[in-house]
C-alpha cells in the first residue's frame, strides 16, 4: 500500500504552477535550496579557476580546475547507489552540509598553500553537483503530482538557467571588488543555508532499495534501466548522438563571429547572452509542451529546434545569427526537462537515482569528445560546411526519435510496468 506521500501526488496541483508550489512549502523549499546551491556553484567554479590563474600565471593549472570538476562528476556512478539507499532528503542536506565544509576548507587555505587542495575541493565540487542533482531529480516525485512534474521541472530550469546566466558575472565583480576569500564565503553561506532549509523540511518517501546484490549488479541497474525501458533507451541514445555532434558549436561559434559576422572575439558574450535567455524561455516553453506531447516527443522537439538554431548560425549575418543562438538555448531544456520526465514517469521509485546519474553520464562523454572534435573540424572544414554537417545530422536524429516515439511504448502505465522490470534486476 502506497505512503500517505506517495498518495498526496495523486492529486492535481492547481492551473497556477506557482500557487501550487506556494500552496505546498516543501516543493519550494526543496526547489528553492538547489537554485541556492546552483548560484554558490556558477559564482565560484569560474571564480577558482581565475583565482589560480591570478595565483600561478599558469592558464594550464586554470583549466585543470574545470577537468577536476569533470573527474569528480566522473564517479558519481560509482556511489549514486546510496541515493537510493539512503532517504534522499538526507543525501541533499549532507551534501550541501559536506561541500560547505570543501569550500571552507579551500577559503581557508587557497592556491598559494597548494593546488593540490583546489583540485580536490573542485573534484568534491563535481560530485556534489551531480549528487544533488540526481537526488533531487529522485525526490521530486514523492512531492509532485505525476501529471505536473513536466511542469515543476520546466519552472525549475528556467530558474536554474537565469541563475547561471547572472551568477557567473556576480562572481567576478565580487572577485574584483572584494577578492577570491568574499567569494569564497559567499559560496560558503549559500550551502549552509539550503542545508539549513532542507533540515525544517519533512517529507515521507518512498521506500528505498533494500542492502542487497553485488556492488557492480547495483551500481550499474540505472544504466541496466535505460537499455531495457524502451522510451527511455530512444531519448538517451537520441541525446547521446546530439551530444556527439552538438559540441563542435563550442569551437565553431569563433569563425562564425570573425569570419562570418566580421566582429571582434567579444561579441561572443552578445550571443551567449542570447542563449541564456532562449534557455530561460526553453524551460517554461518546455513545460507547455508536455502538457500537449510526451516526452520523447518533446526531446525530439528540442533537437529539432537545435539543428535549426545551428543551421541559422551559419548565415552570415547578425539577426539568424542571434535568433539561432536563442533557437539553441530553447532547445536544451526541452532535451533535459523532456528526459527527466520521462525518467521520472518510468522508472520505480527505487531507482531513480542511479537512473538519473546514469543518464547524466552517458551524456557527458559524449560531450567532451564533440568539443575536442569540433576543434579539429574547425582546423581543416569550413565552418559553414562543419555547421550544417551538425544541423543535418540534428535533423535525422530528431527525425528517427519522432517516428519511434509514435510507436514507443510510453503510457501512463509506464511506471507501474517498470517497477515489474526494474524489480526483477
Amino acid at each position: 500500500m502506497k505512503s500517505s506521500g506517495s498518495e498526496s501526488r495523486r492529486e492535481s496541483m492547481q492551473p497556477n504552477i506557482l500557487r501550487a508550489l506556494s500552496a505546498d512549502k516543501r516543493i519550494l523549499t526543496v526547489l528553492a535550496a538547489e537554485w541556492l546551491s546552483t548560484f554558490g556553484d556558477q559564482m565560484l567554479f569560474i571564480v577558482v579557476a581565475l583565482w589560480v590563474r591570478q595565483t600561478t600565471g599558469s592558464a594550464s593549472r586554470a583549466g585543470l580546475t574545470f577537468f577536476a570538476m569533470a573527474v569528480g562528476g566522473a564517479i558519481t556512478p560509482l556511489v549514486a547507489f546510496r541515493i537510493d539507499r539512503w532517504r534522499r532528503l538526507s543525501v541533499l542536506r549532507w551534501t550541501n552540509i559536506l561541500t560547505a565544509v570543501a569550500v571552507a576548507s579551500l577559503g581557508l587555505a587557497g592556491p598559494r598553500h597548494g593546488l593540490w587542495l583546489v583540485y580536490a575541493v573542485m573534484a568534491a565540487y563535481g560530485l556534489s553537483g551531480a549528487v544533488s542533482g540526481s537526488a533531487s531529480g529522485a525526490l521530486l516525485p514523492d512531492l509532485v503530482p505525476r501529471a505536473d512534474l513536466g511542469r515543476v521541472n520546466g519552472m525549475n530550469t528556467s530558474v536554474s538557467q537565469a541563475i547561471r546566466i547572472v551568477a557567473p558575472p556576480a562572481g567576478a565583480g565580487v572577485l574584483v571588488w572584494a577578492g577570491a576569500h568574499a567569494v569564497v564565503m559567499i559560496d560558503f553561506l549559500t550551502f549552509v543555508v539550503a542545508a539549513v532549509m532542507l533540515s525544517f523540511t519533512k517529507i515521507e518517501e518512498s521506500p528505498g532499495e533494500p542492502e542487497a546484490g553485488r556492488y557492480w549488479h547495483t551500481v550499474l541497474a540505472g544504466a541496466r534501466h535505460l537499455r531495457r525501458q524502451h522510451s527511455l533507451r530512444d531519448i538517451t541514445a537520441a541525446c547521446v548522438a546530439t551530444m556527439l555532434v552538438v559540441g563542435f558549436l563550442e569551437t565553431l561559434i569563433f569563425p562564425v563571429v570573425t569570419d562570418g559576422l566580421h566582429r571582434p572575439v567579444s561579441f561572443i558574450g552578445v550571443l551567449s547572452a542570447a542563449q541564456g535567455a532562449g534557455a530561460v524561455i526553453g524551460g517554461l516553453a518546455a513545460a507547455a509542451f508536455l502538457d500537449r506531447l510526451r516526452p520523447p516527443s518533446v526531446v525530439a522537439l528540442g533537437i529539432a529546434f537545435l539543428g535549426t538554431g545551428t543551421a541559422l548560425v551559419a548565415i552570415p549575418s547578425i539577426t539568424p545569427v542571434i535568433f539561432g543562438m536563442v533557437l539553441t538555448g530553447v532547445a536544451i531544456p526541452c532535451l533535459s526537462v523532456g528526459a527527466a520526465t520521462a525518467i521520472q514517469h518510468e522508472t520505480p521509485d527505487f531507482l531513480l537515482g542511479r537512473t538519473f546519474t546514469a543518464f547524466s553520464f552517458a551524456l557527458n562523454t559524449p560531450s567532451a569528445i564533440s568539443i575536442a572534435l569540433g576543434a579539429e573540424a574547425a582546423a581543416v572544414l569550413d565552418y559553414r560546411l562543419a555547421i550544417a554537417s551538425v544541423a543535418a545530422l540534428l535533423g535525422a536524429v530528431a527525425t528517427s526519435l519522432l517516428f519511434r516515439s509514435a510507436s514507443s511504448d510510453f503510457d501512463e502505465a509506464g511506471h507501474e510496468e517498470s517497477i515489474r522490470v526494474g524489480s526483477t534486476n
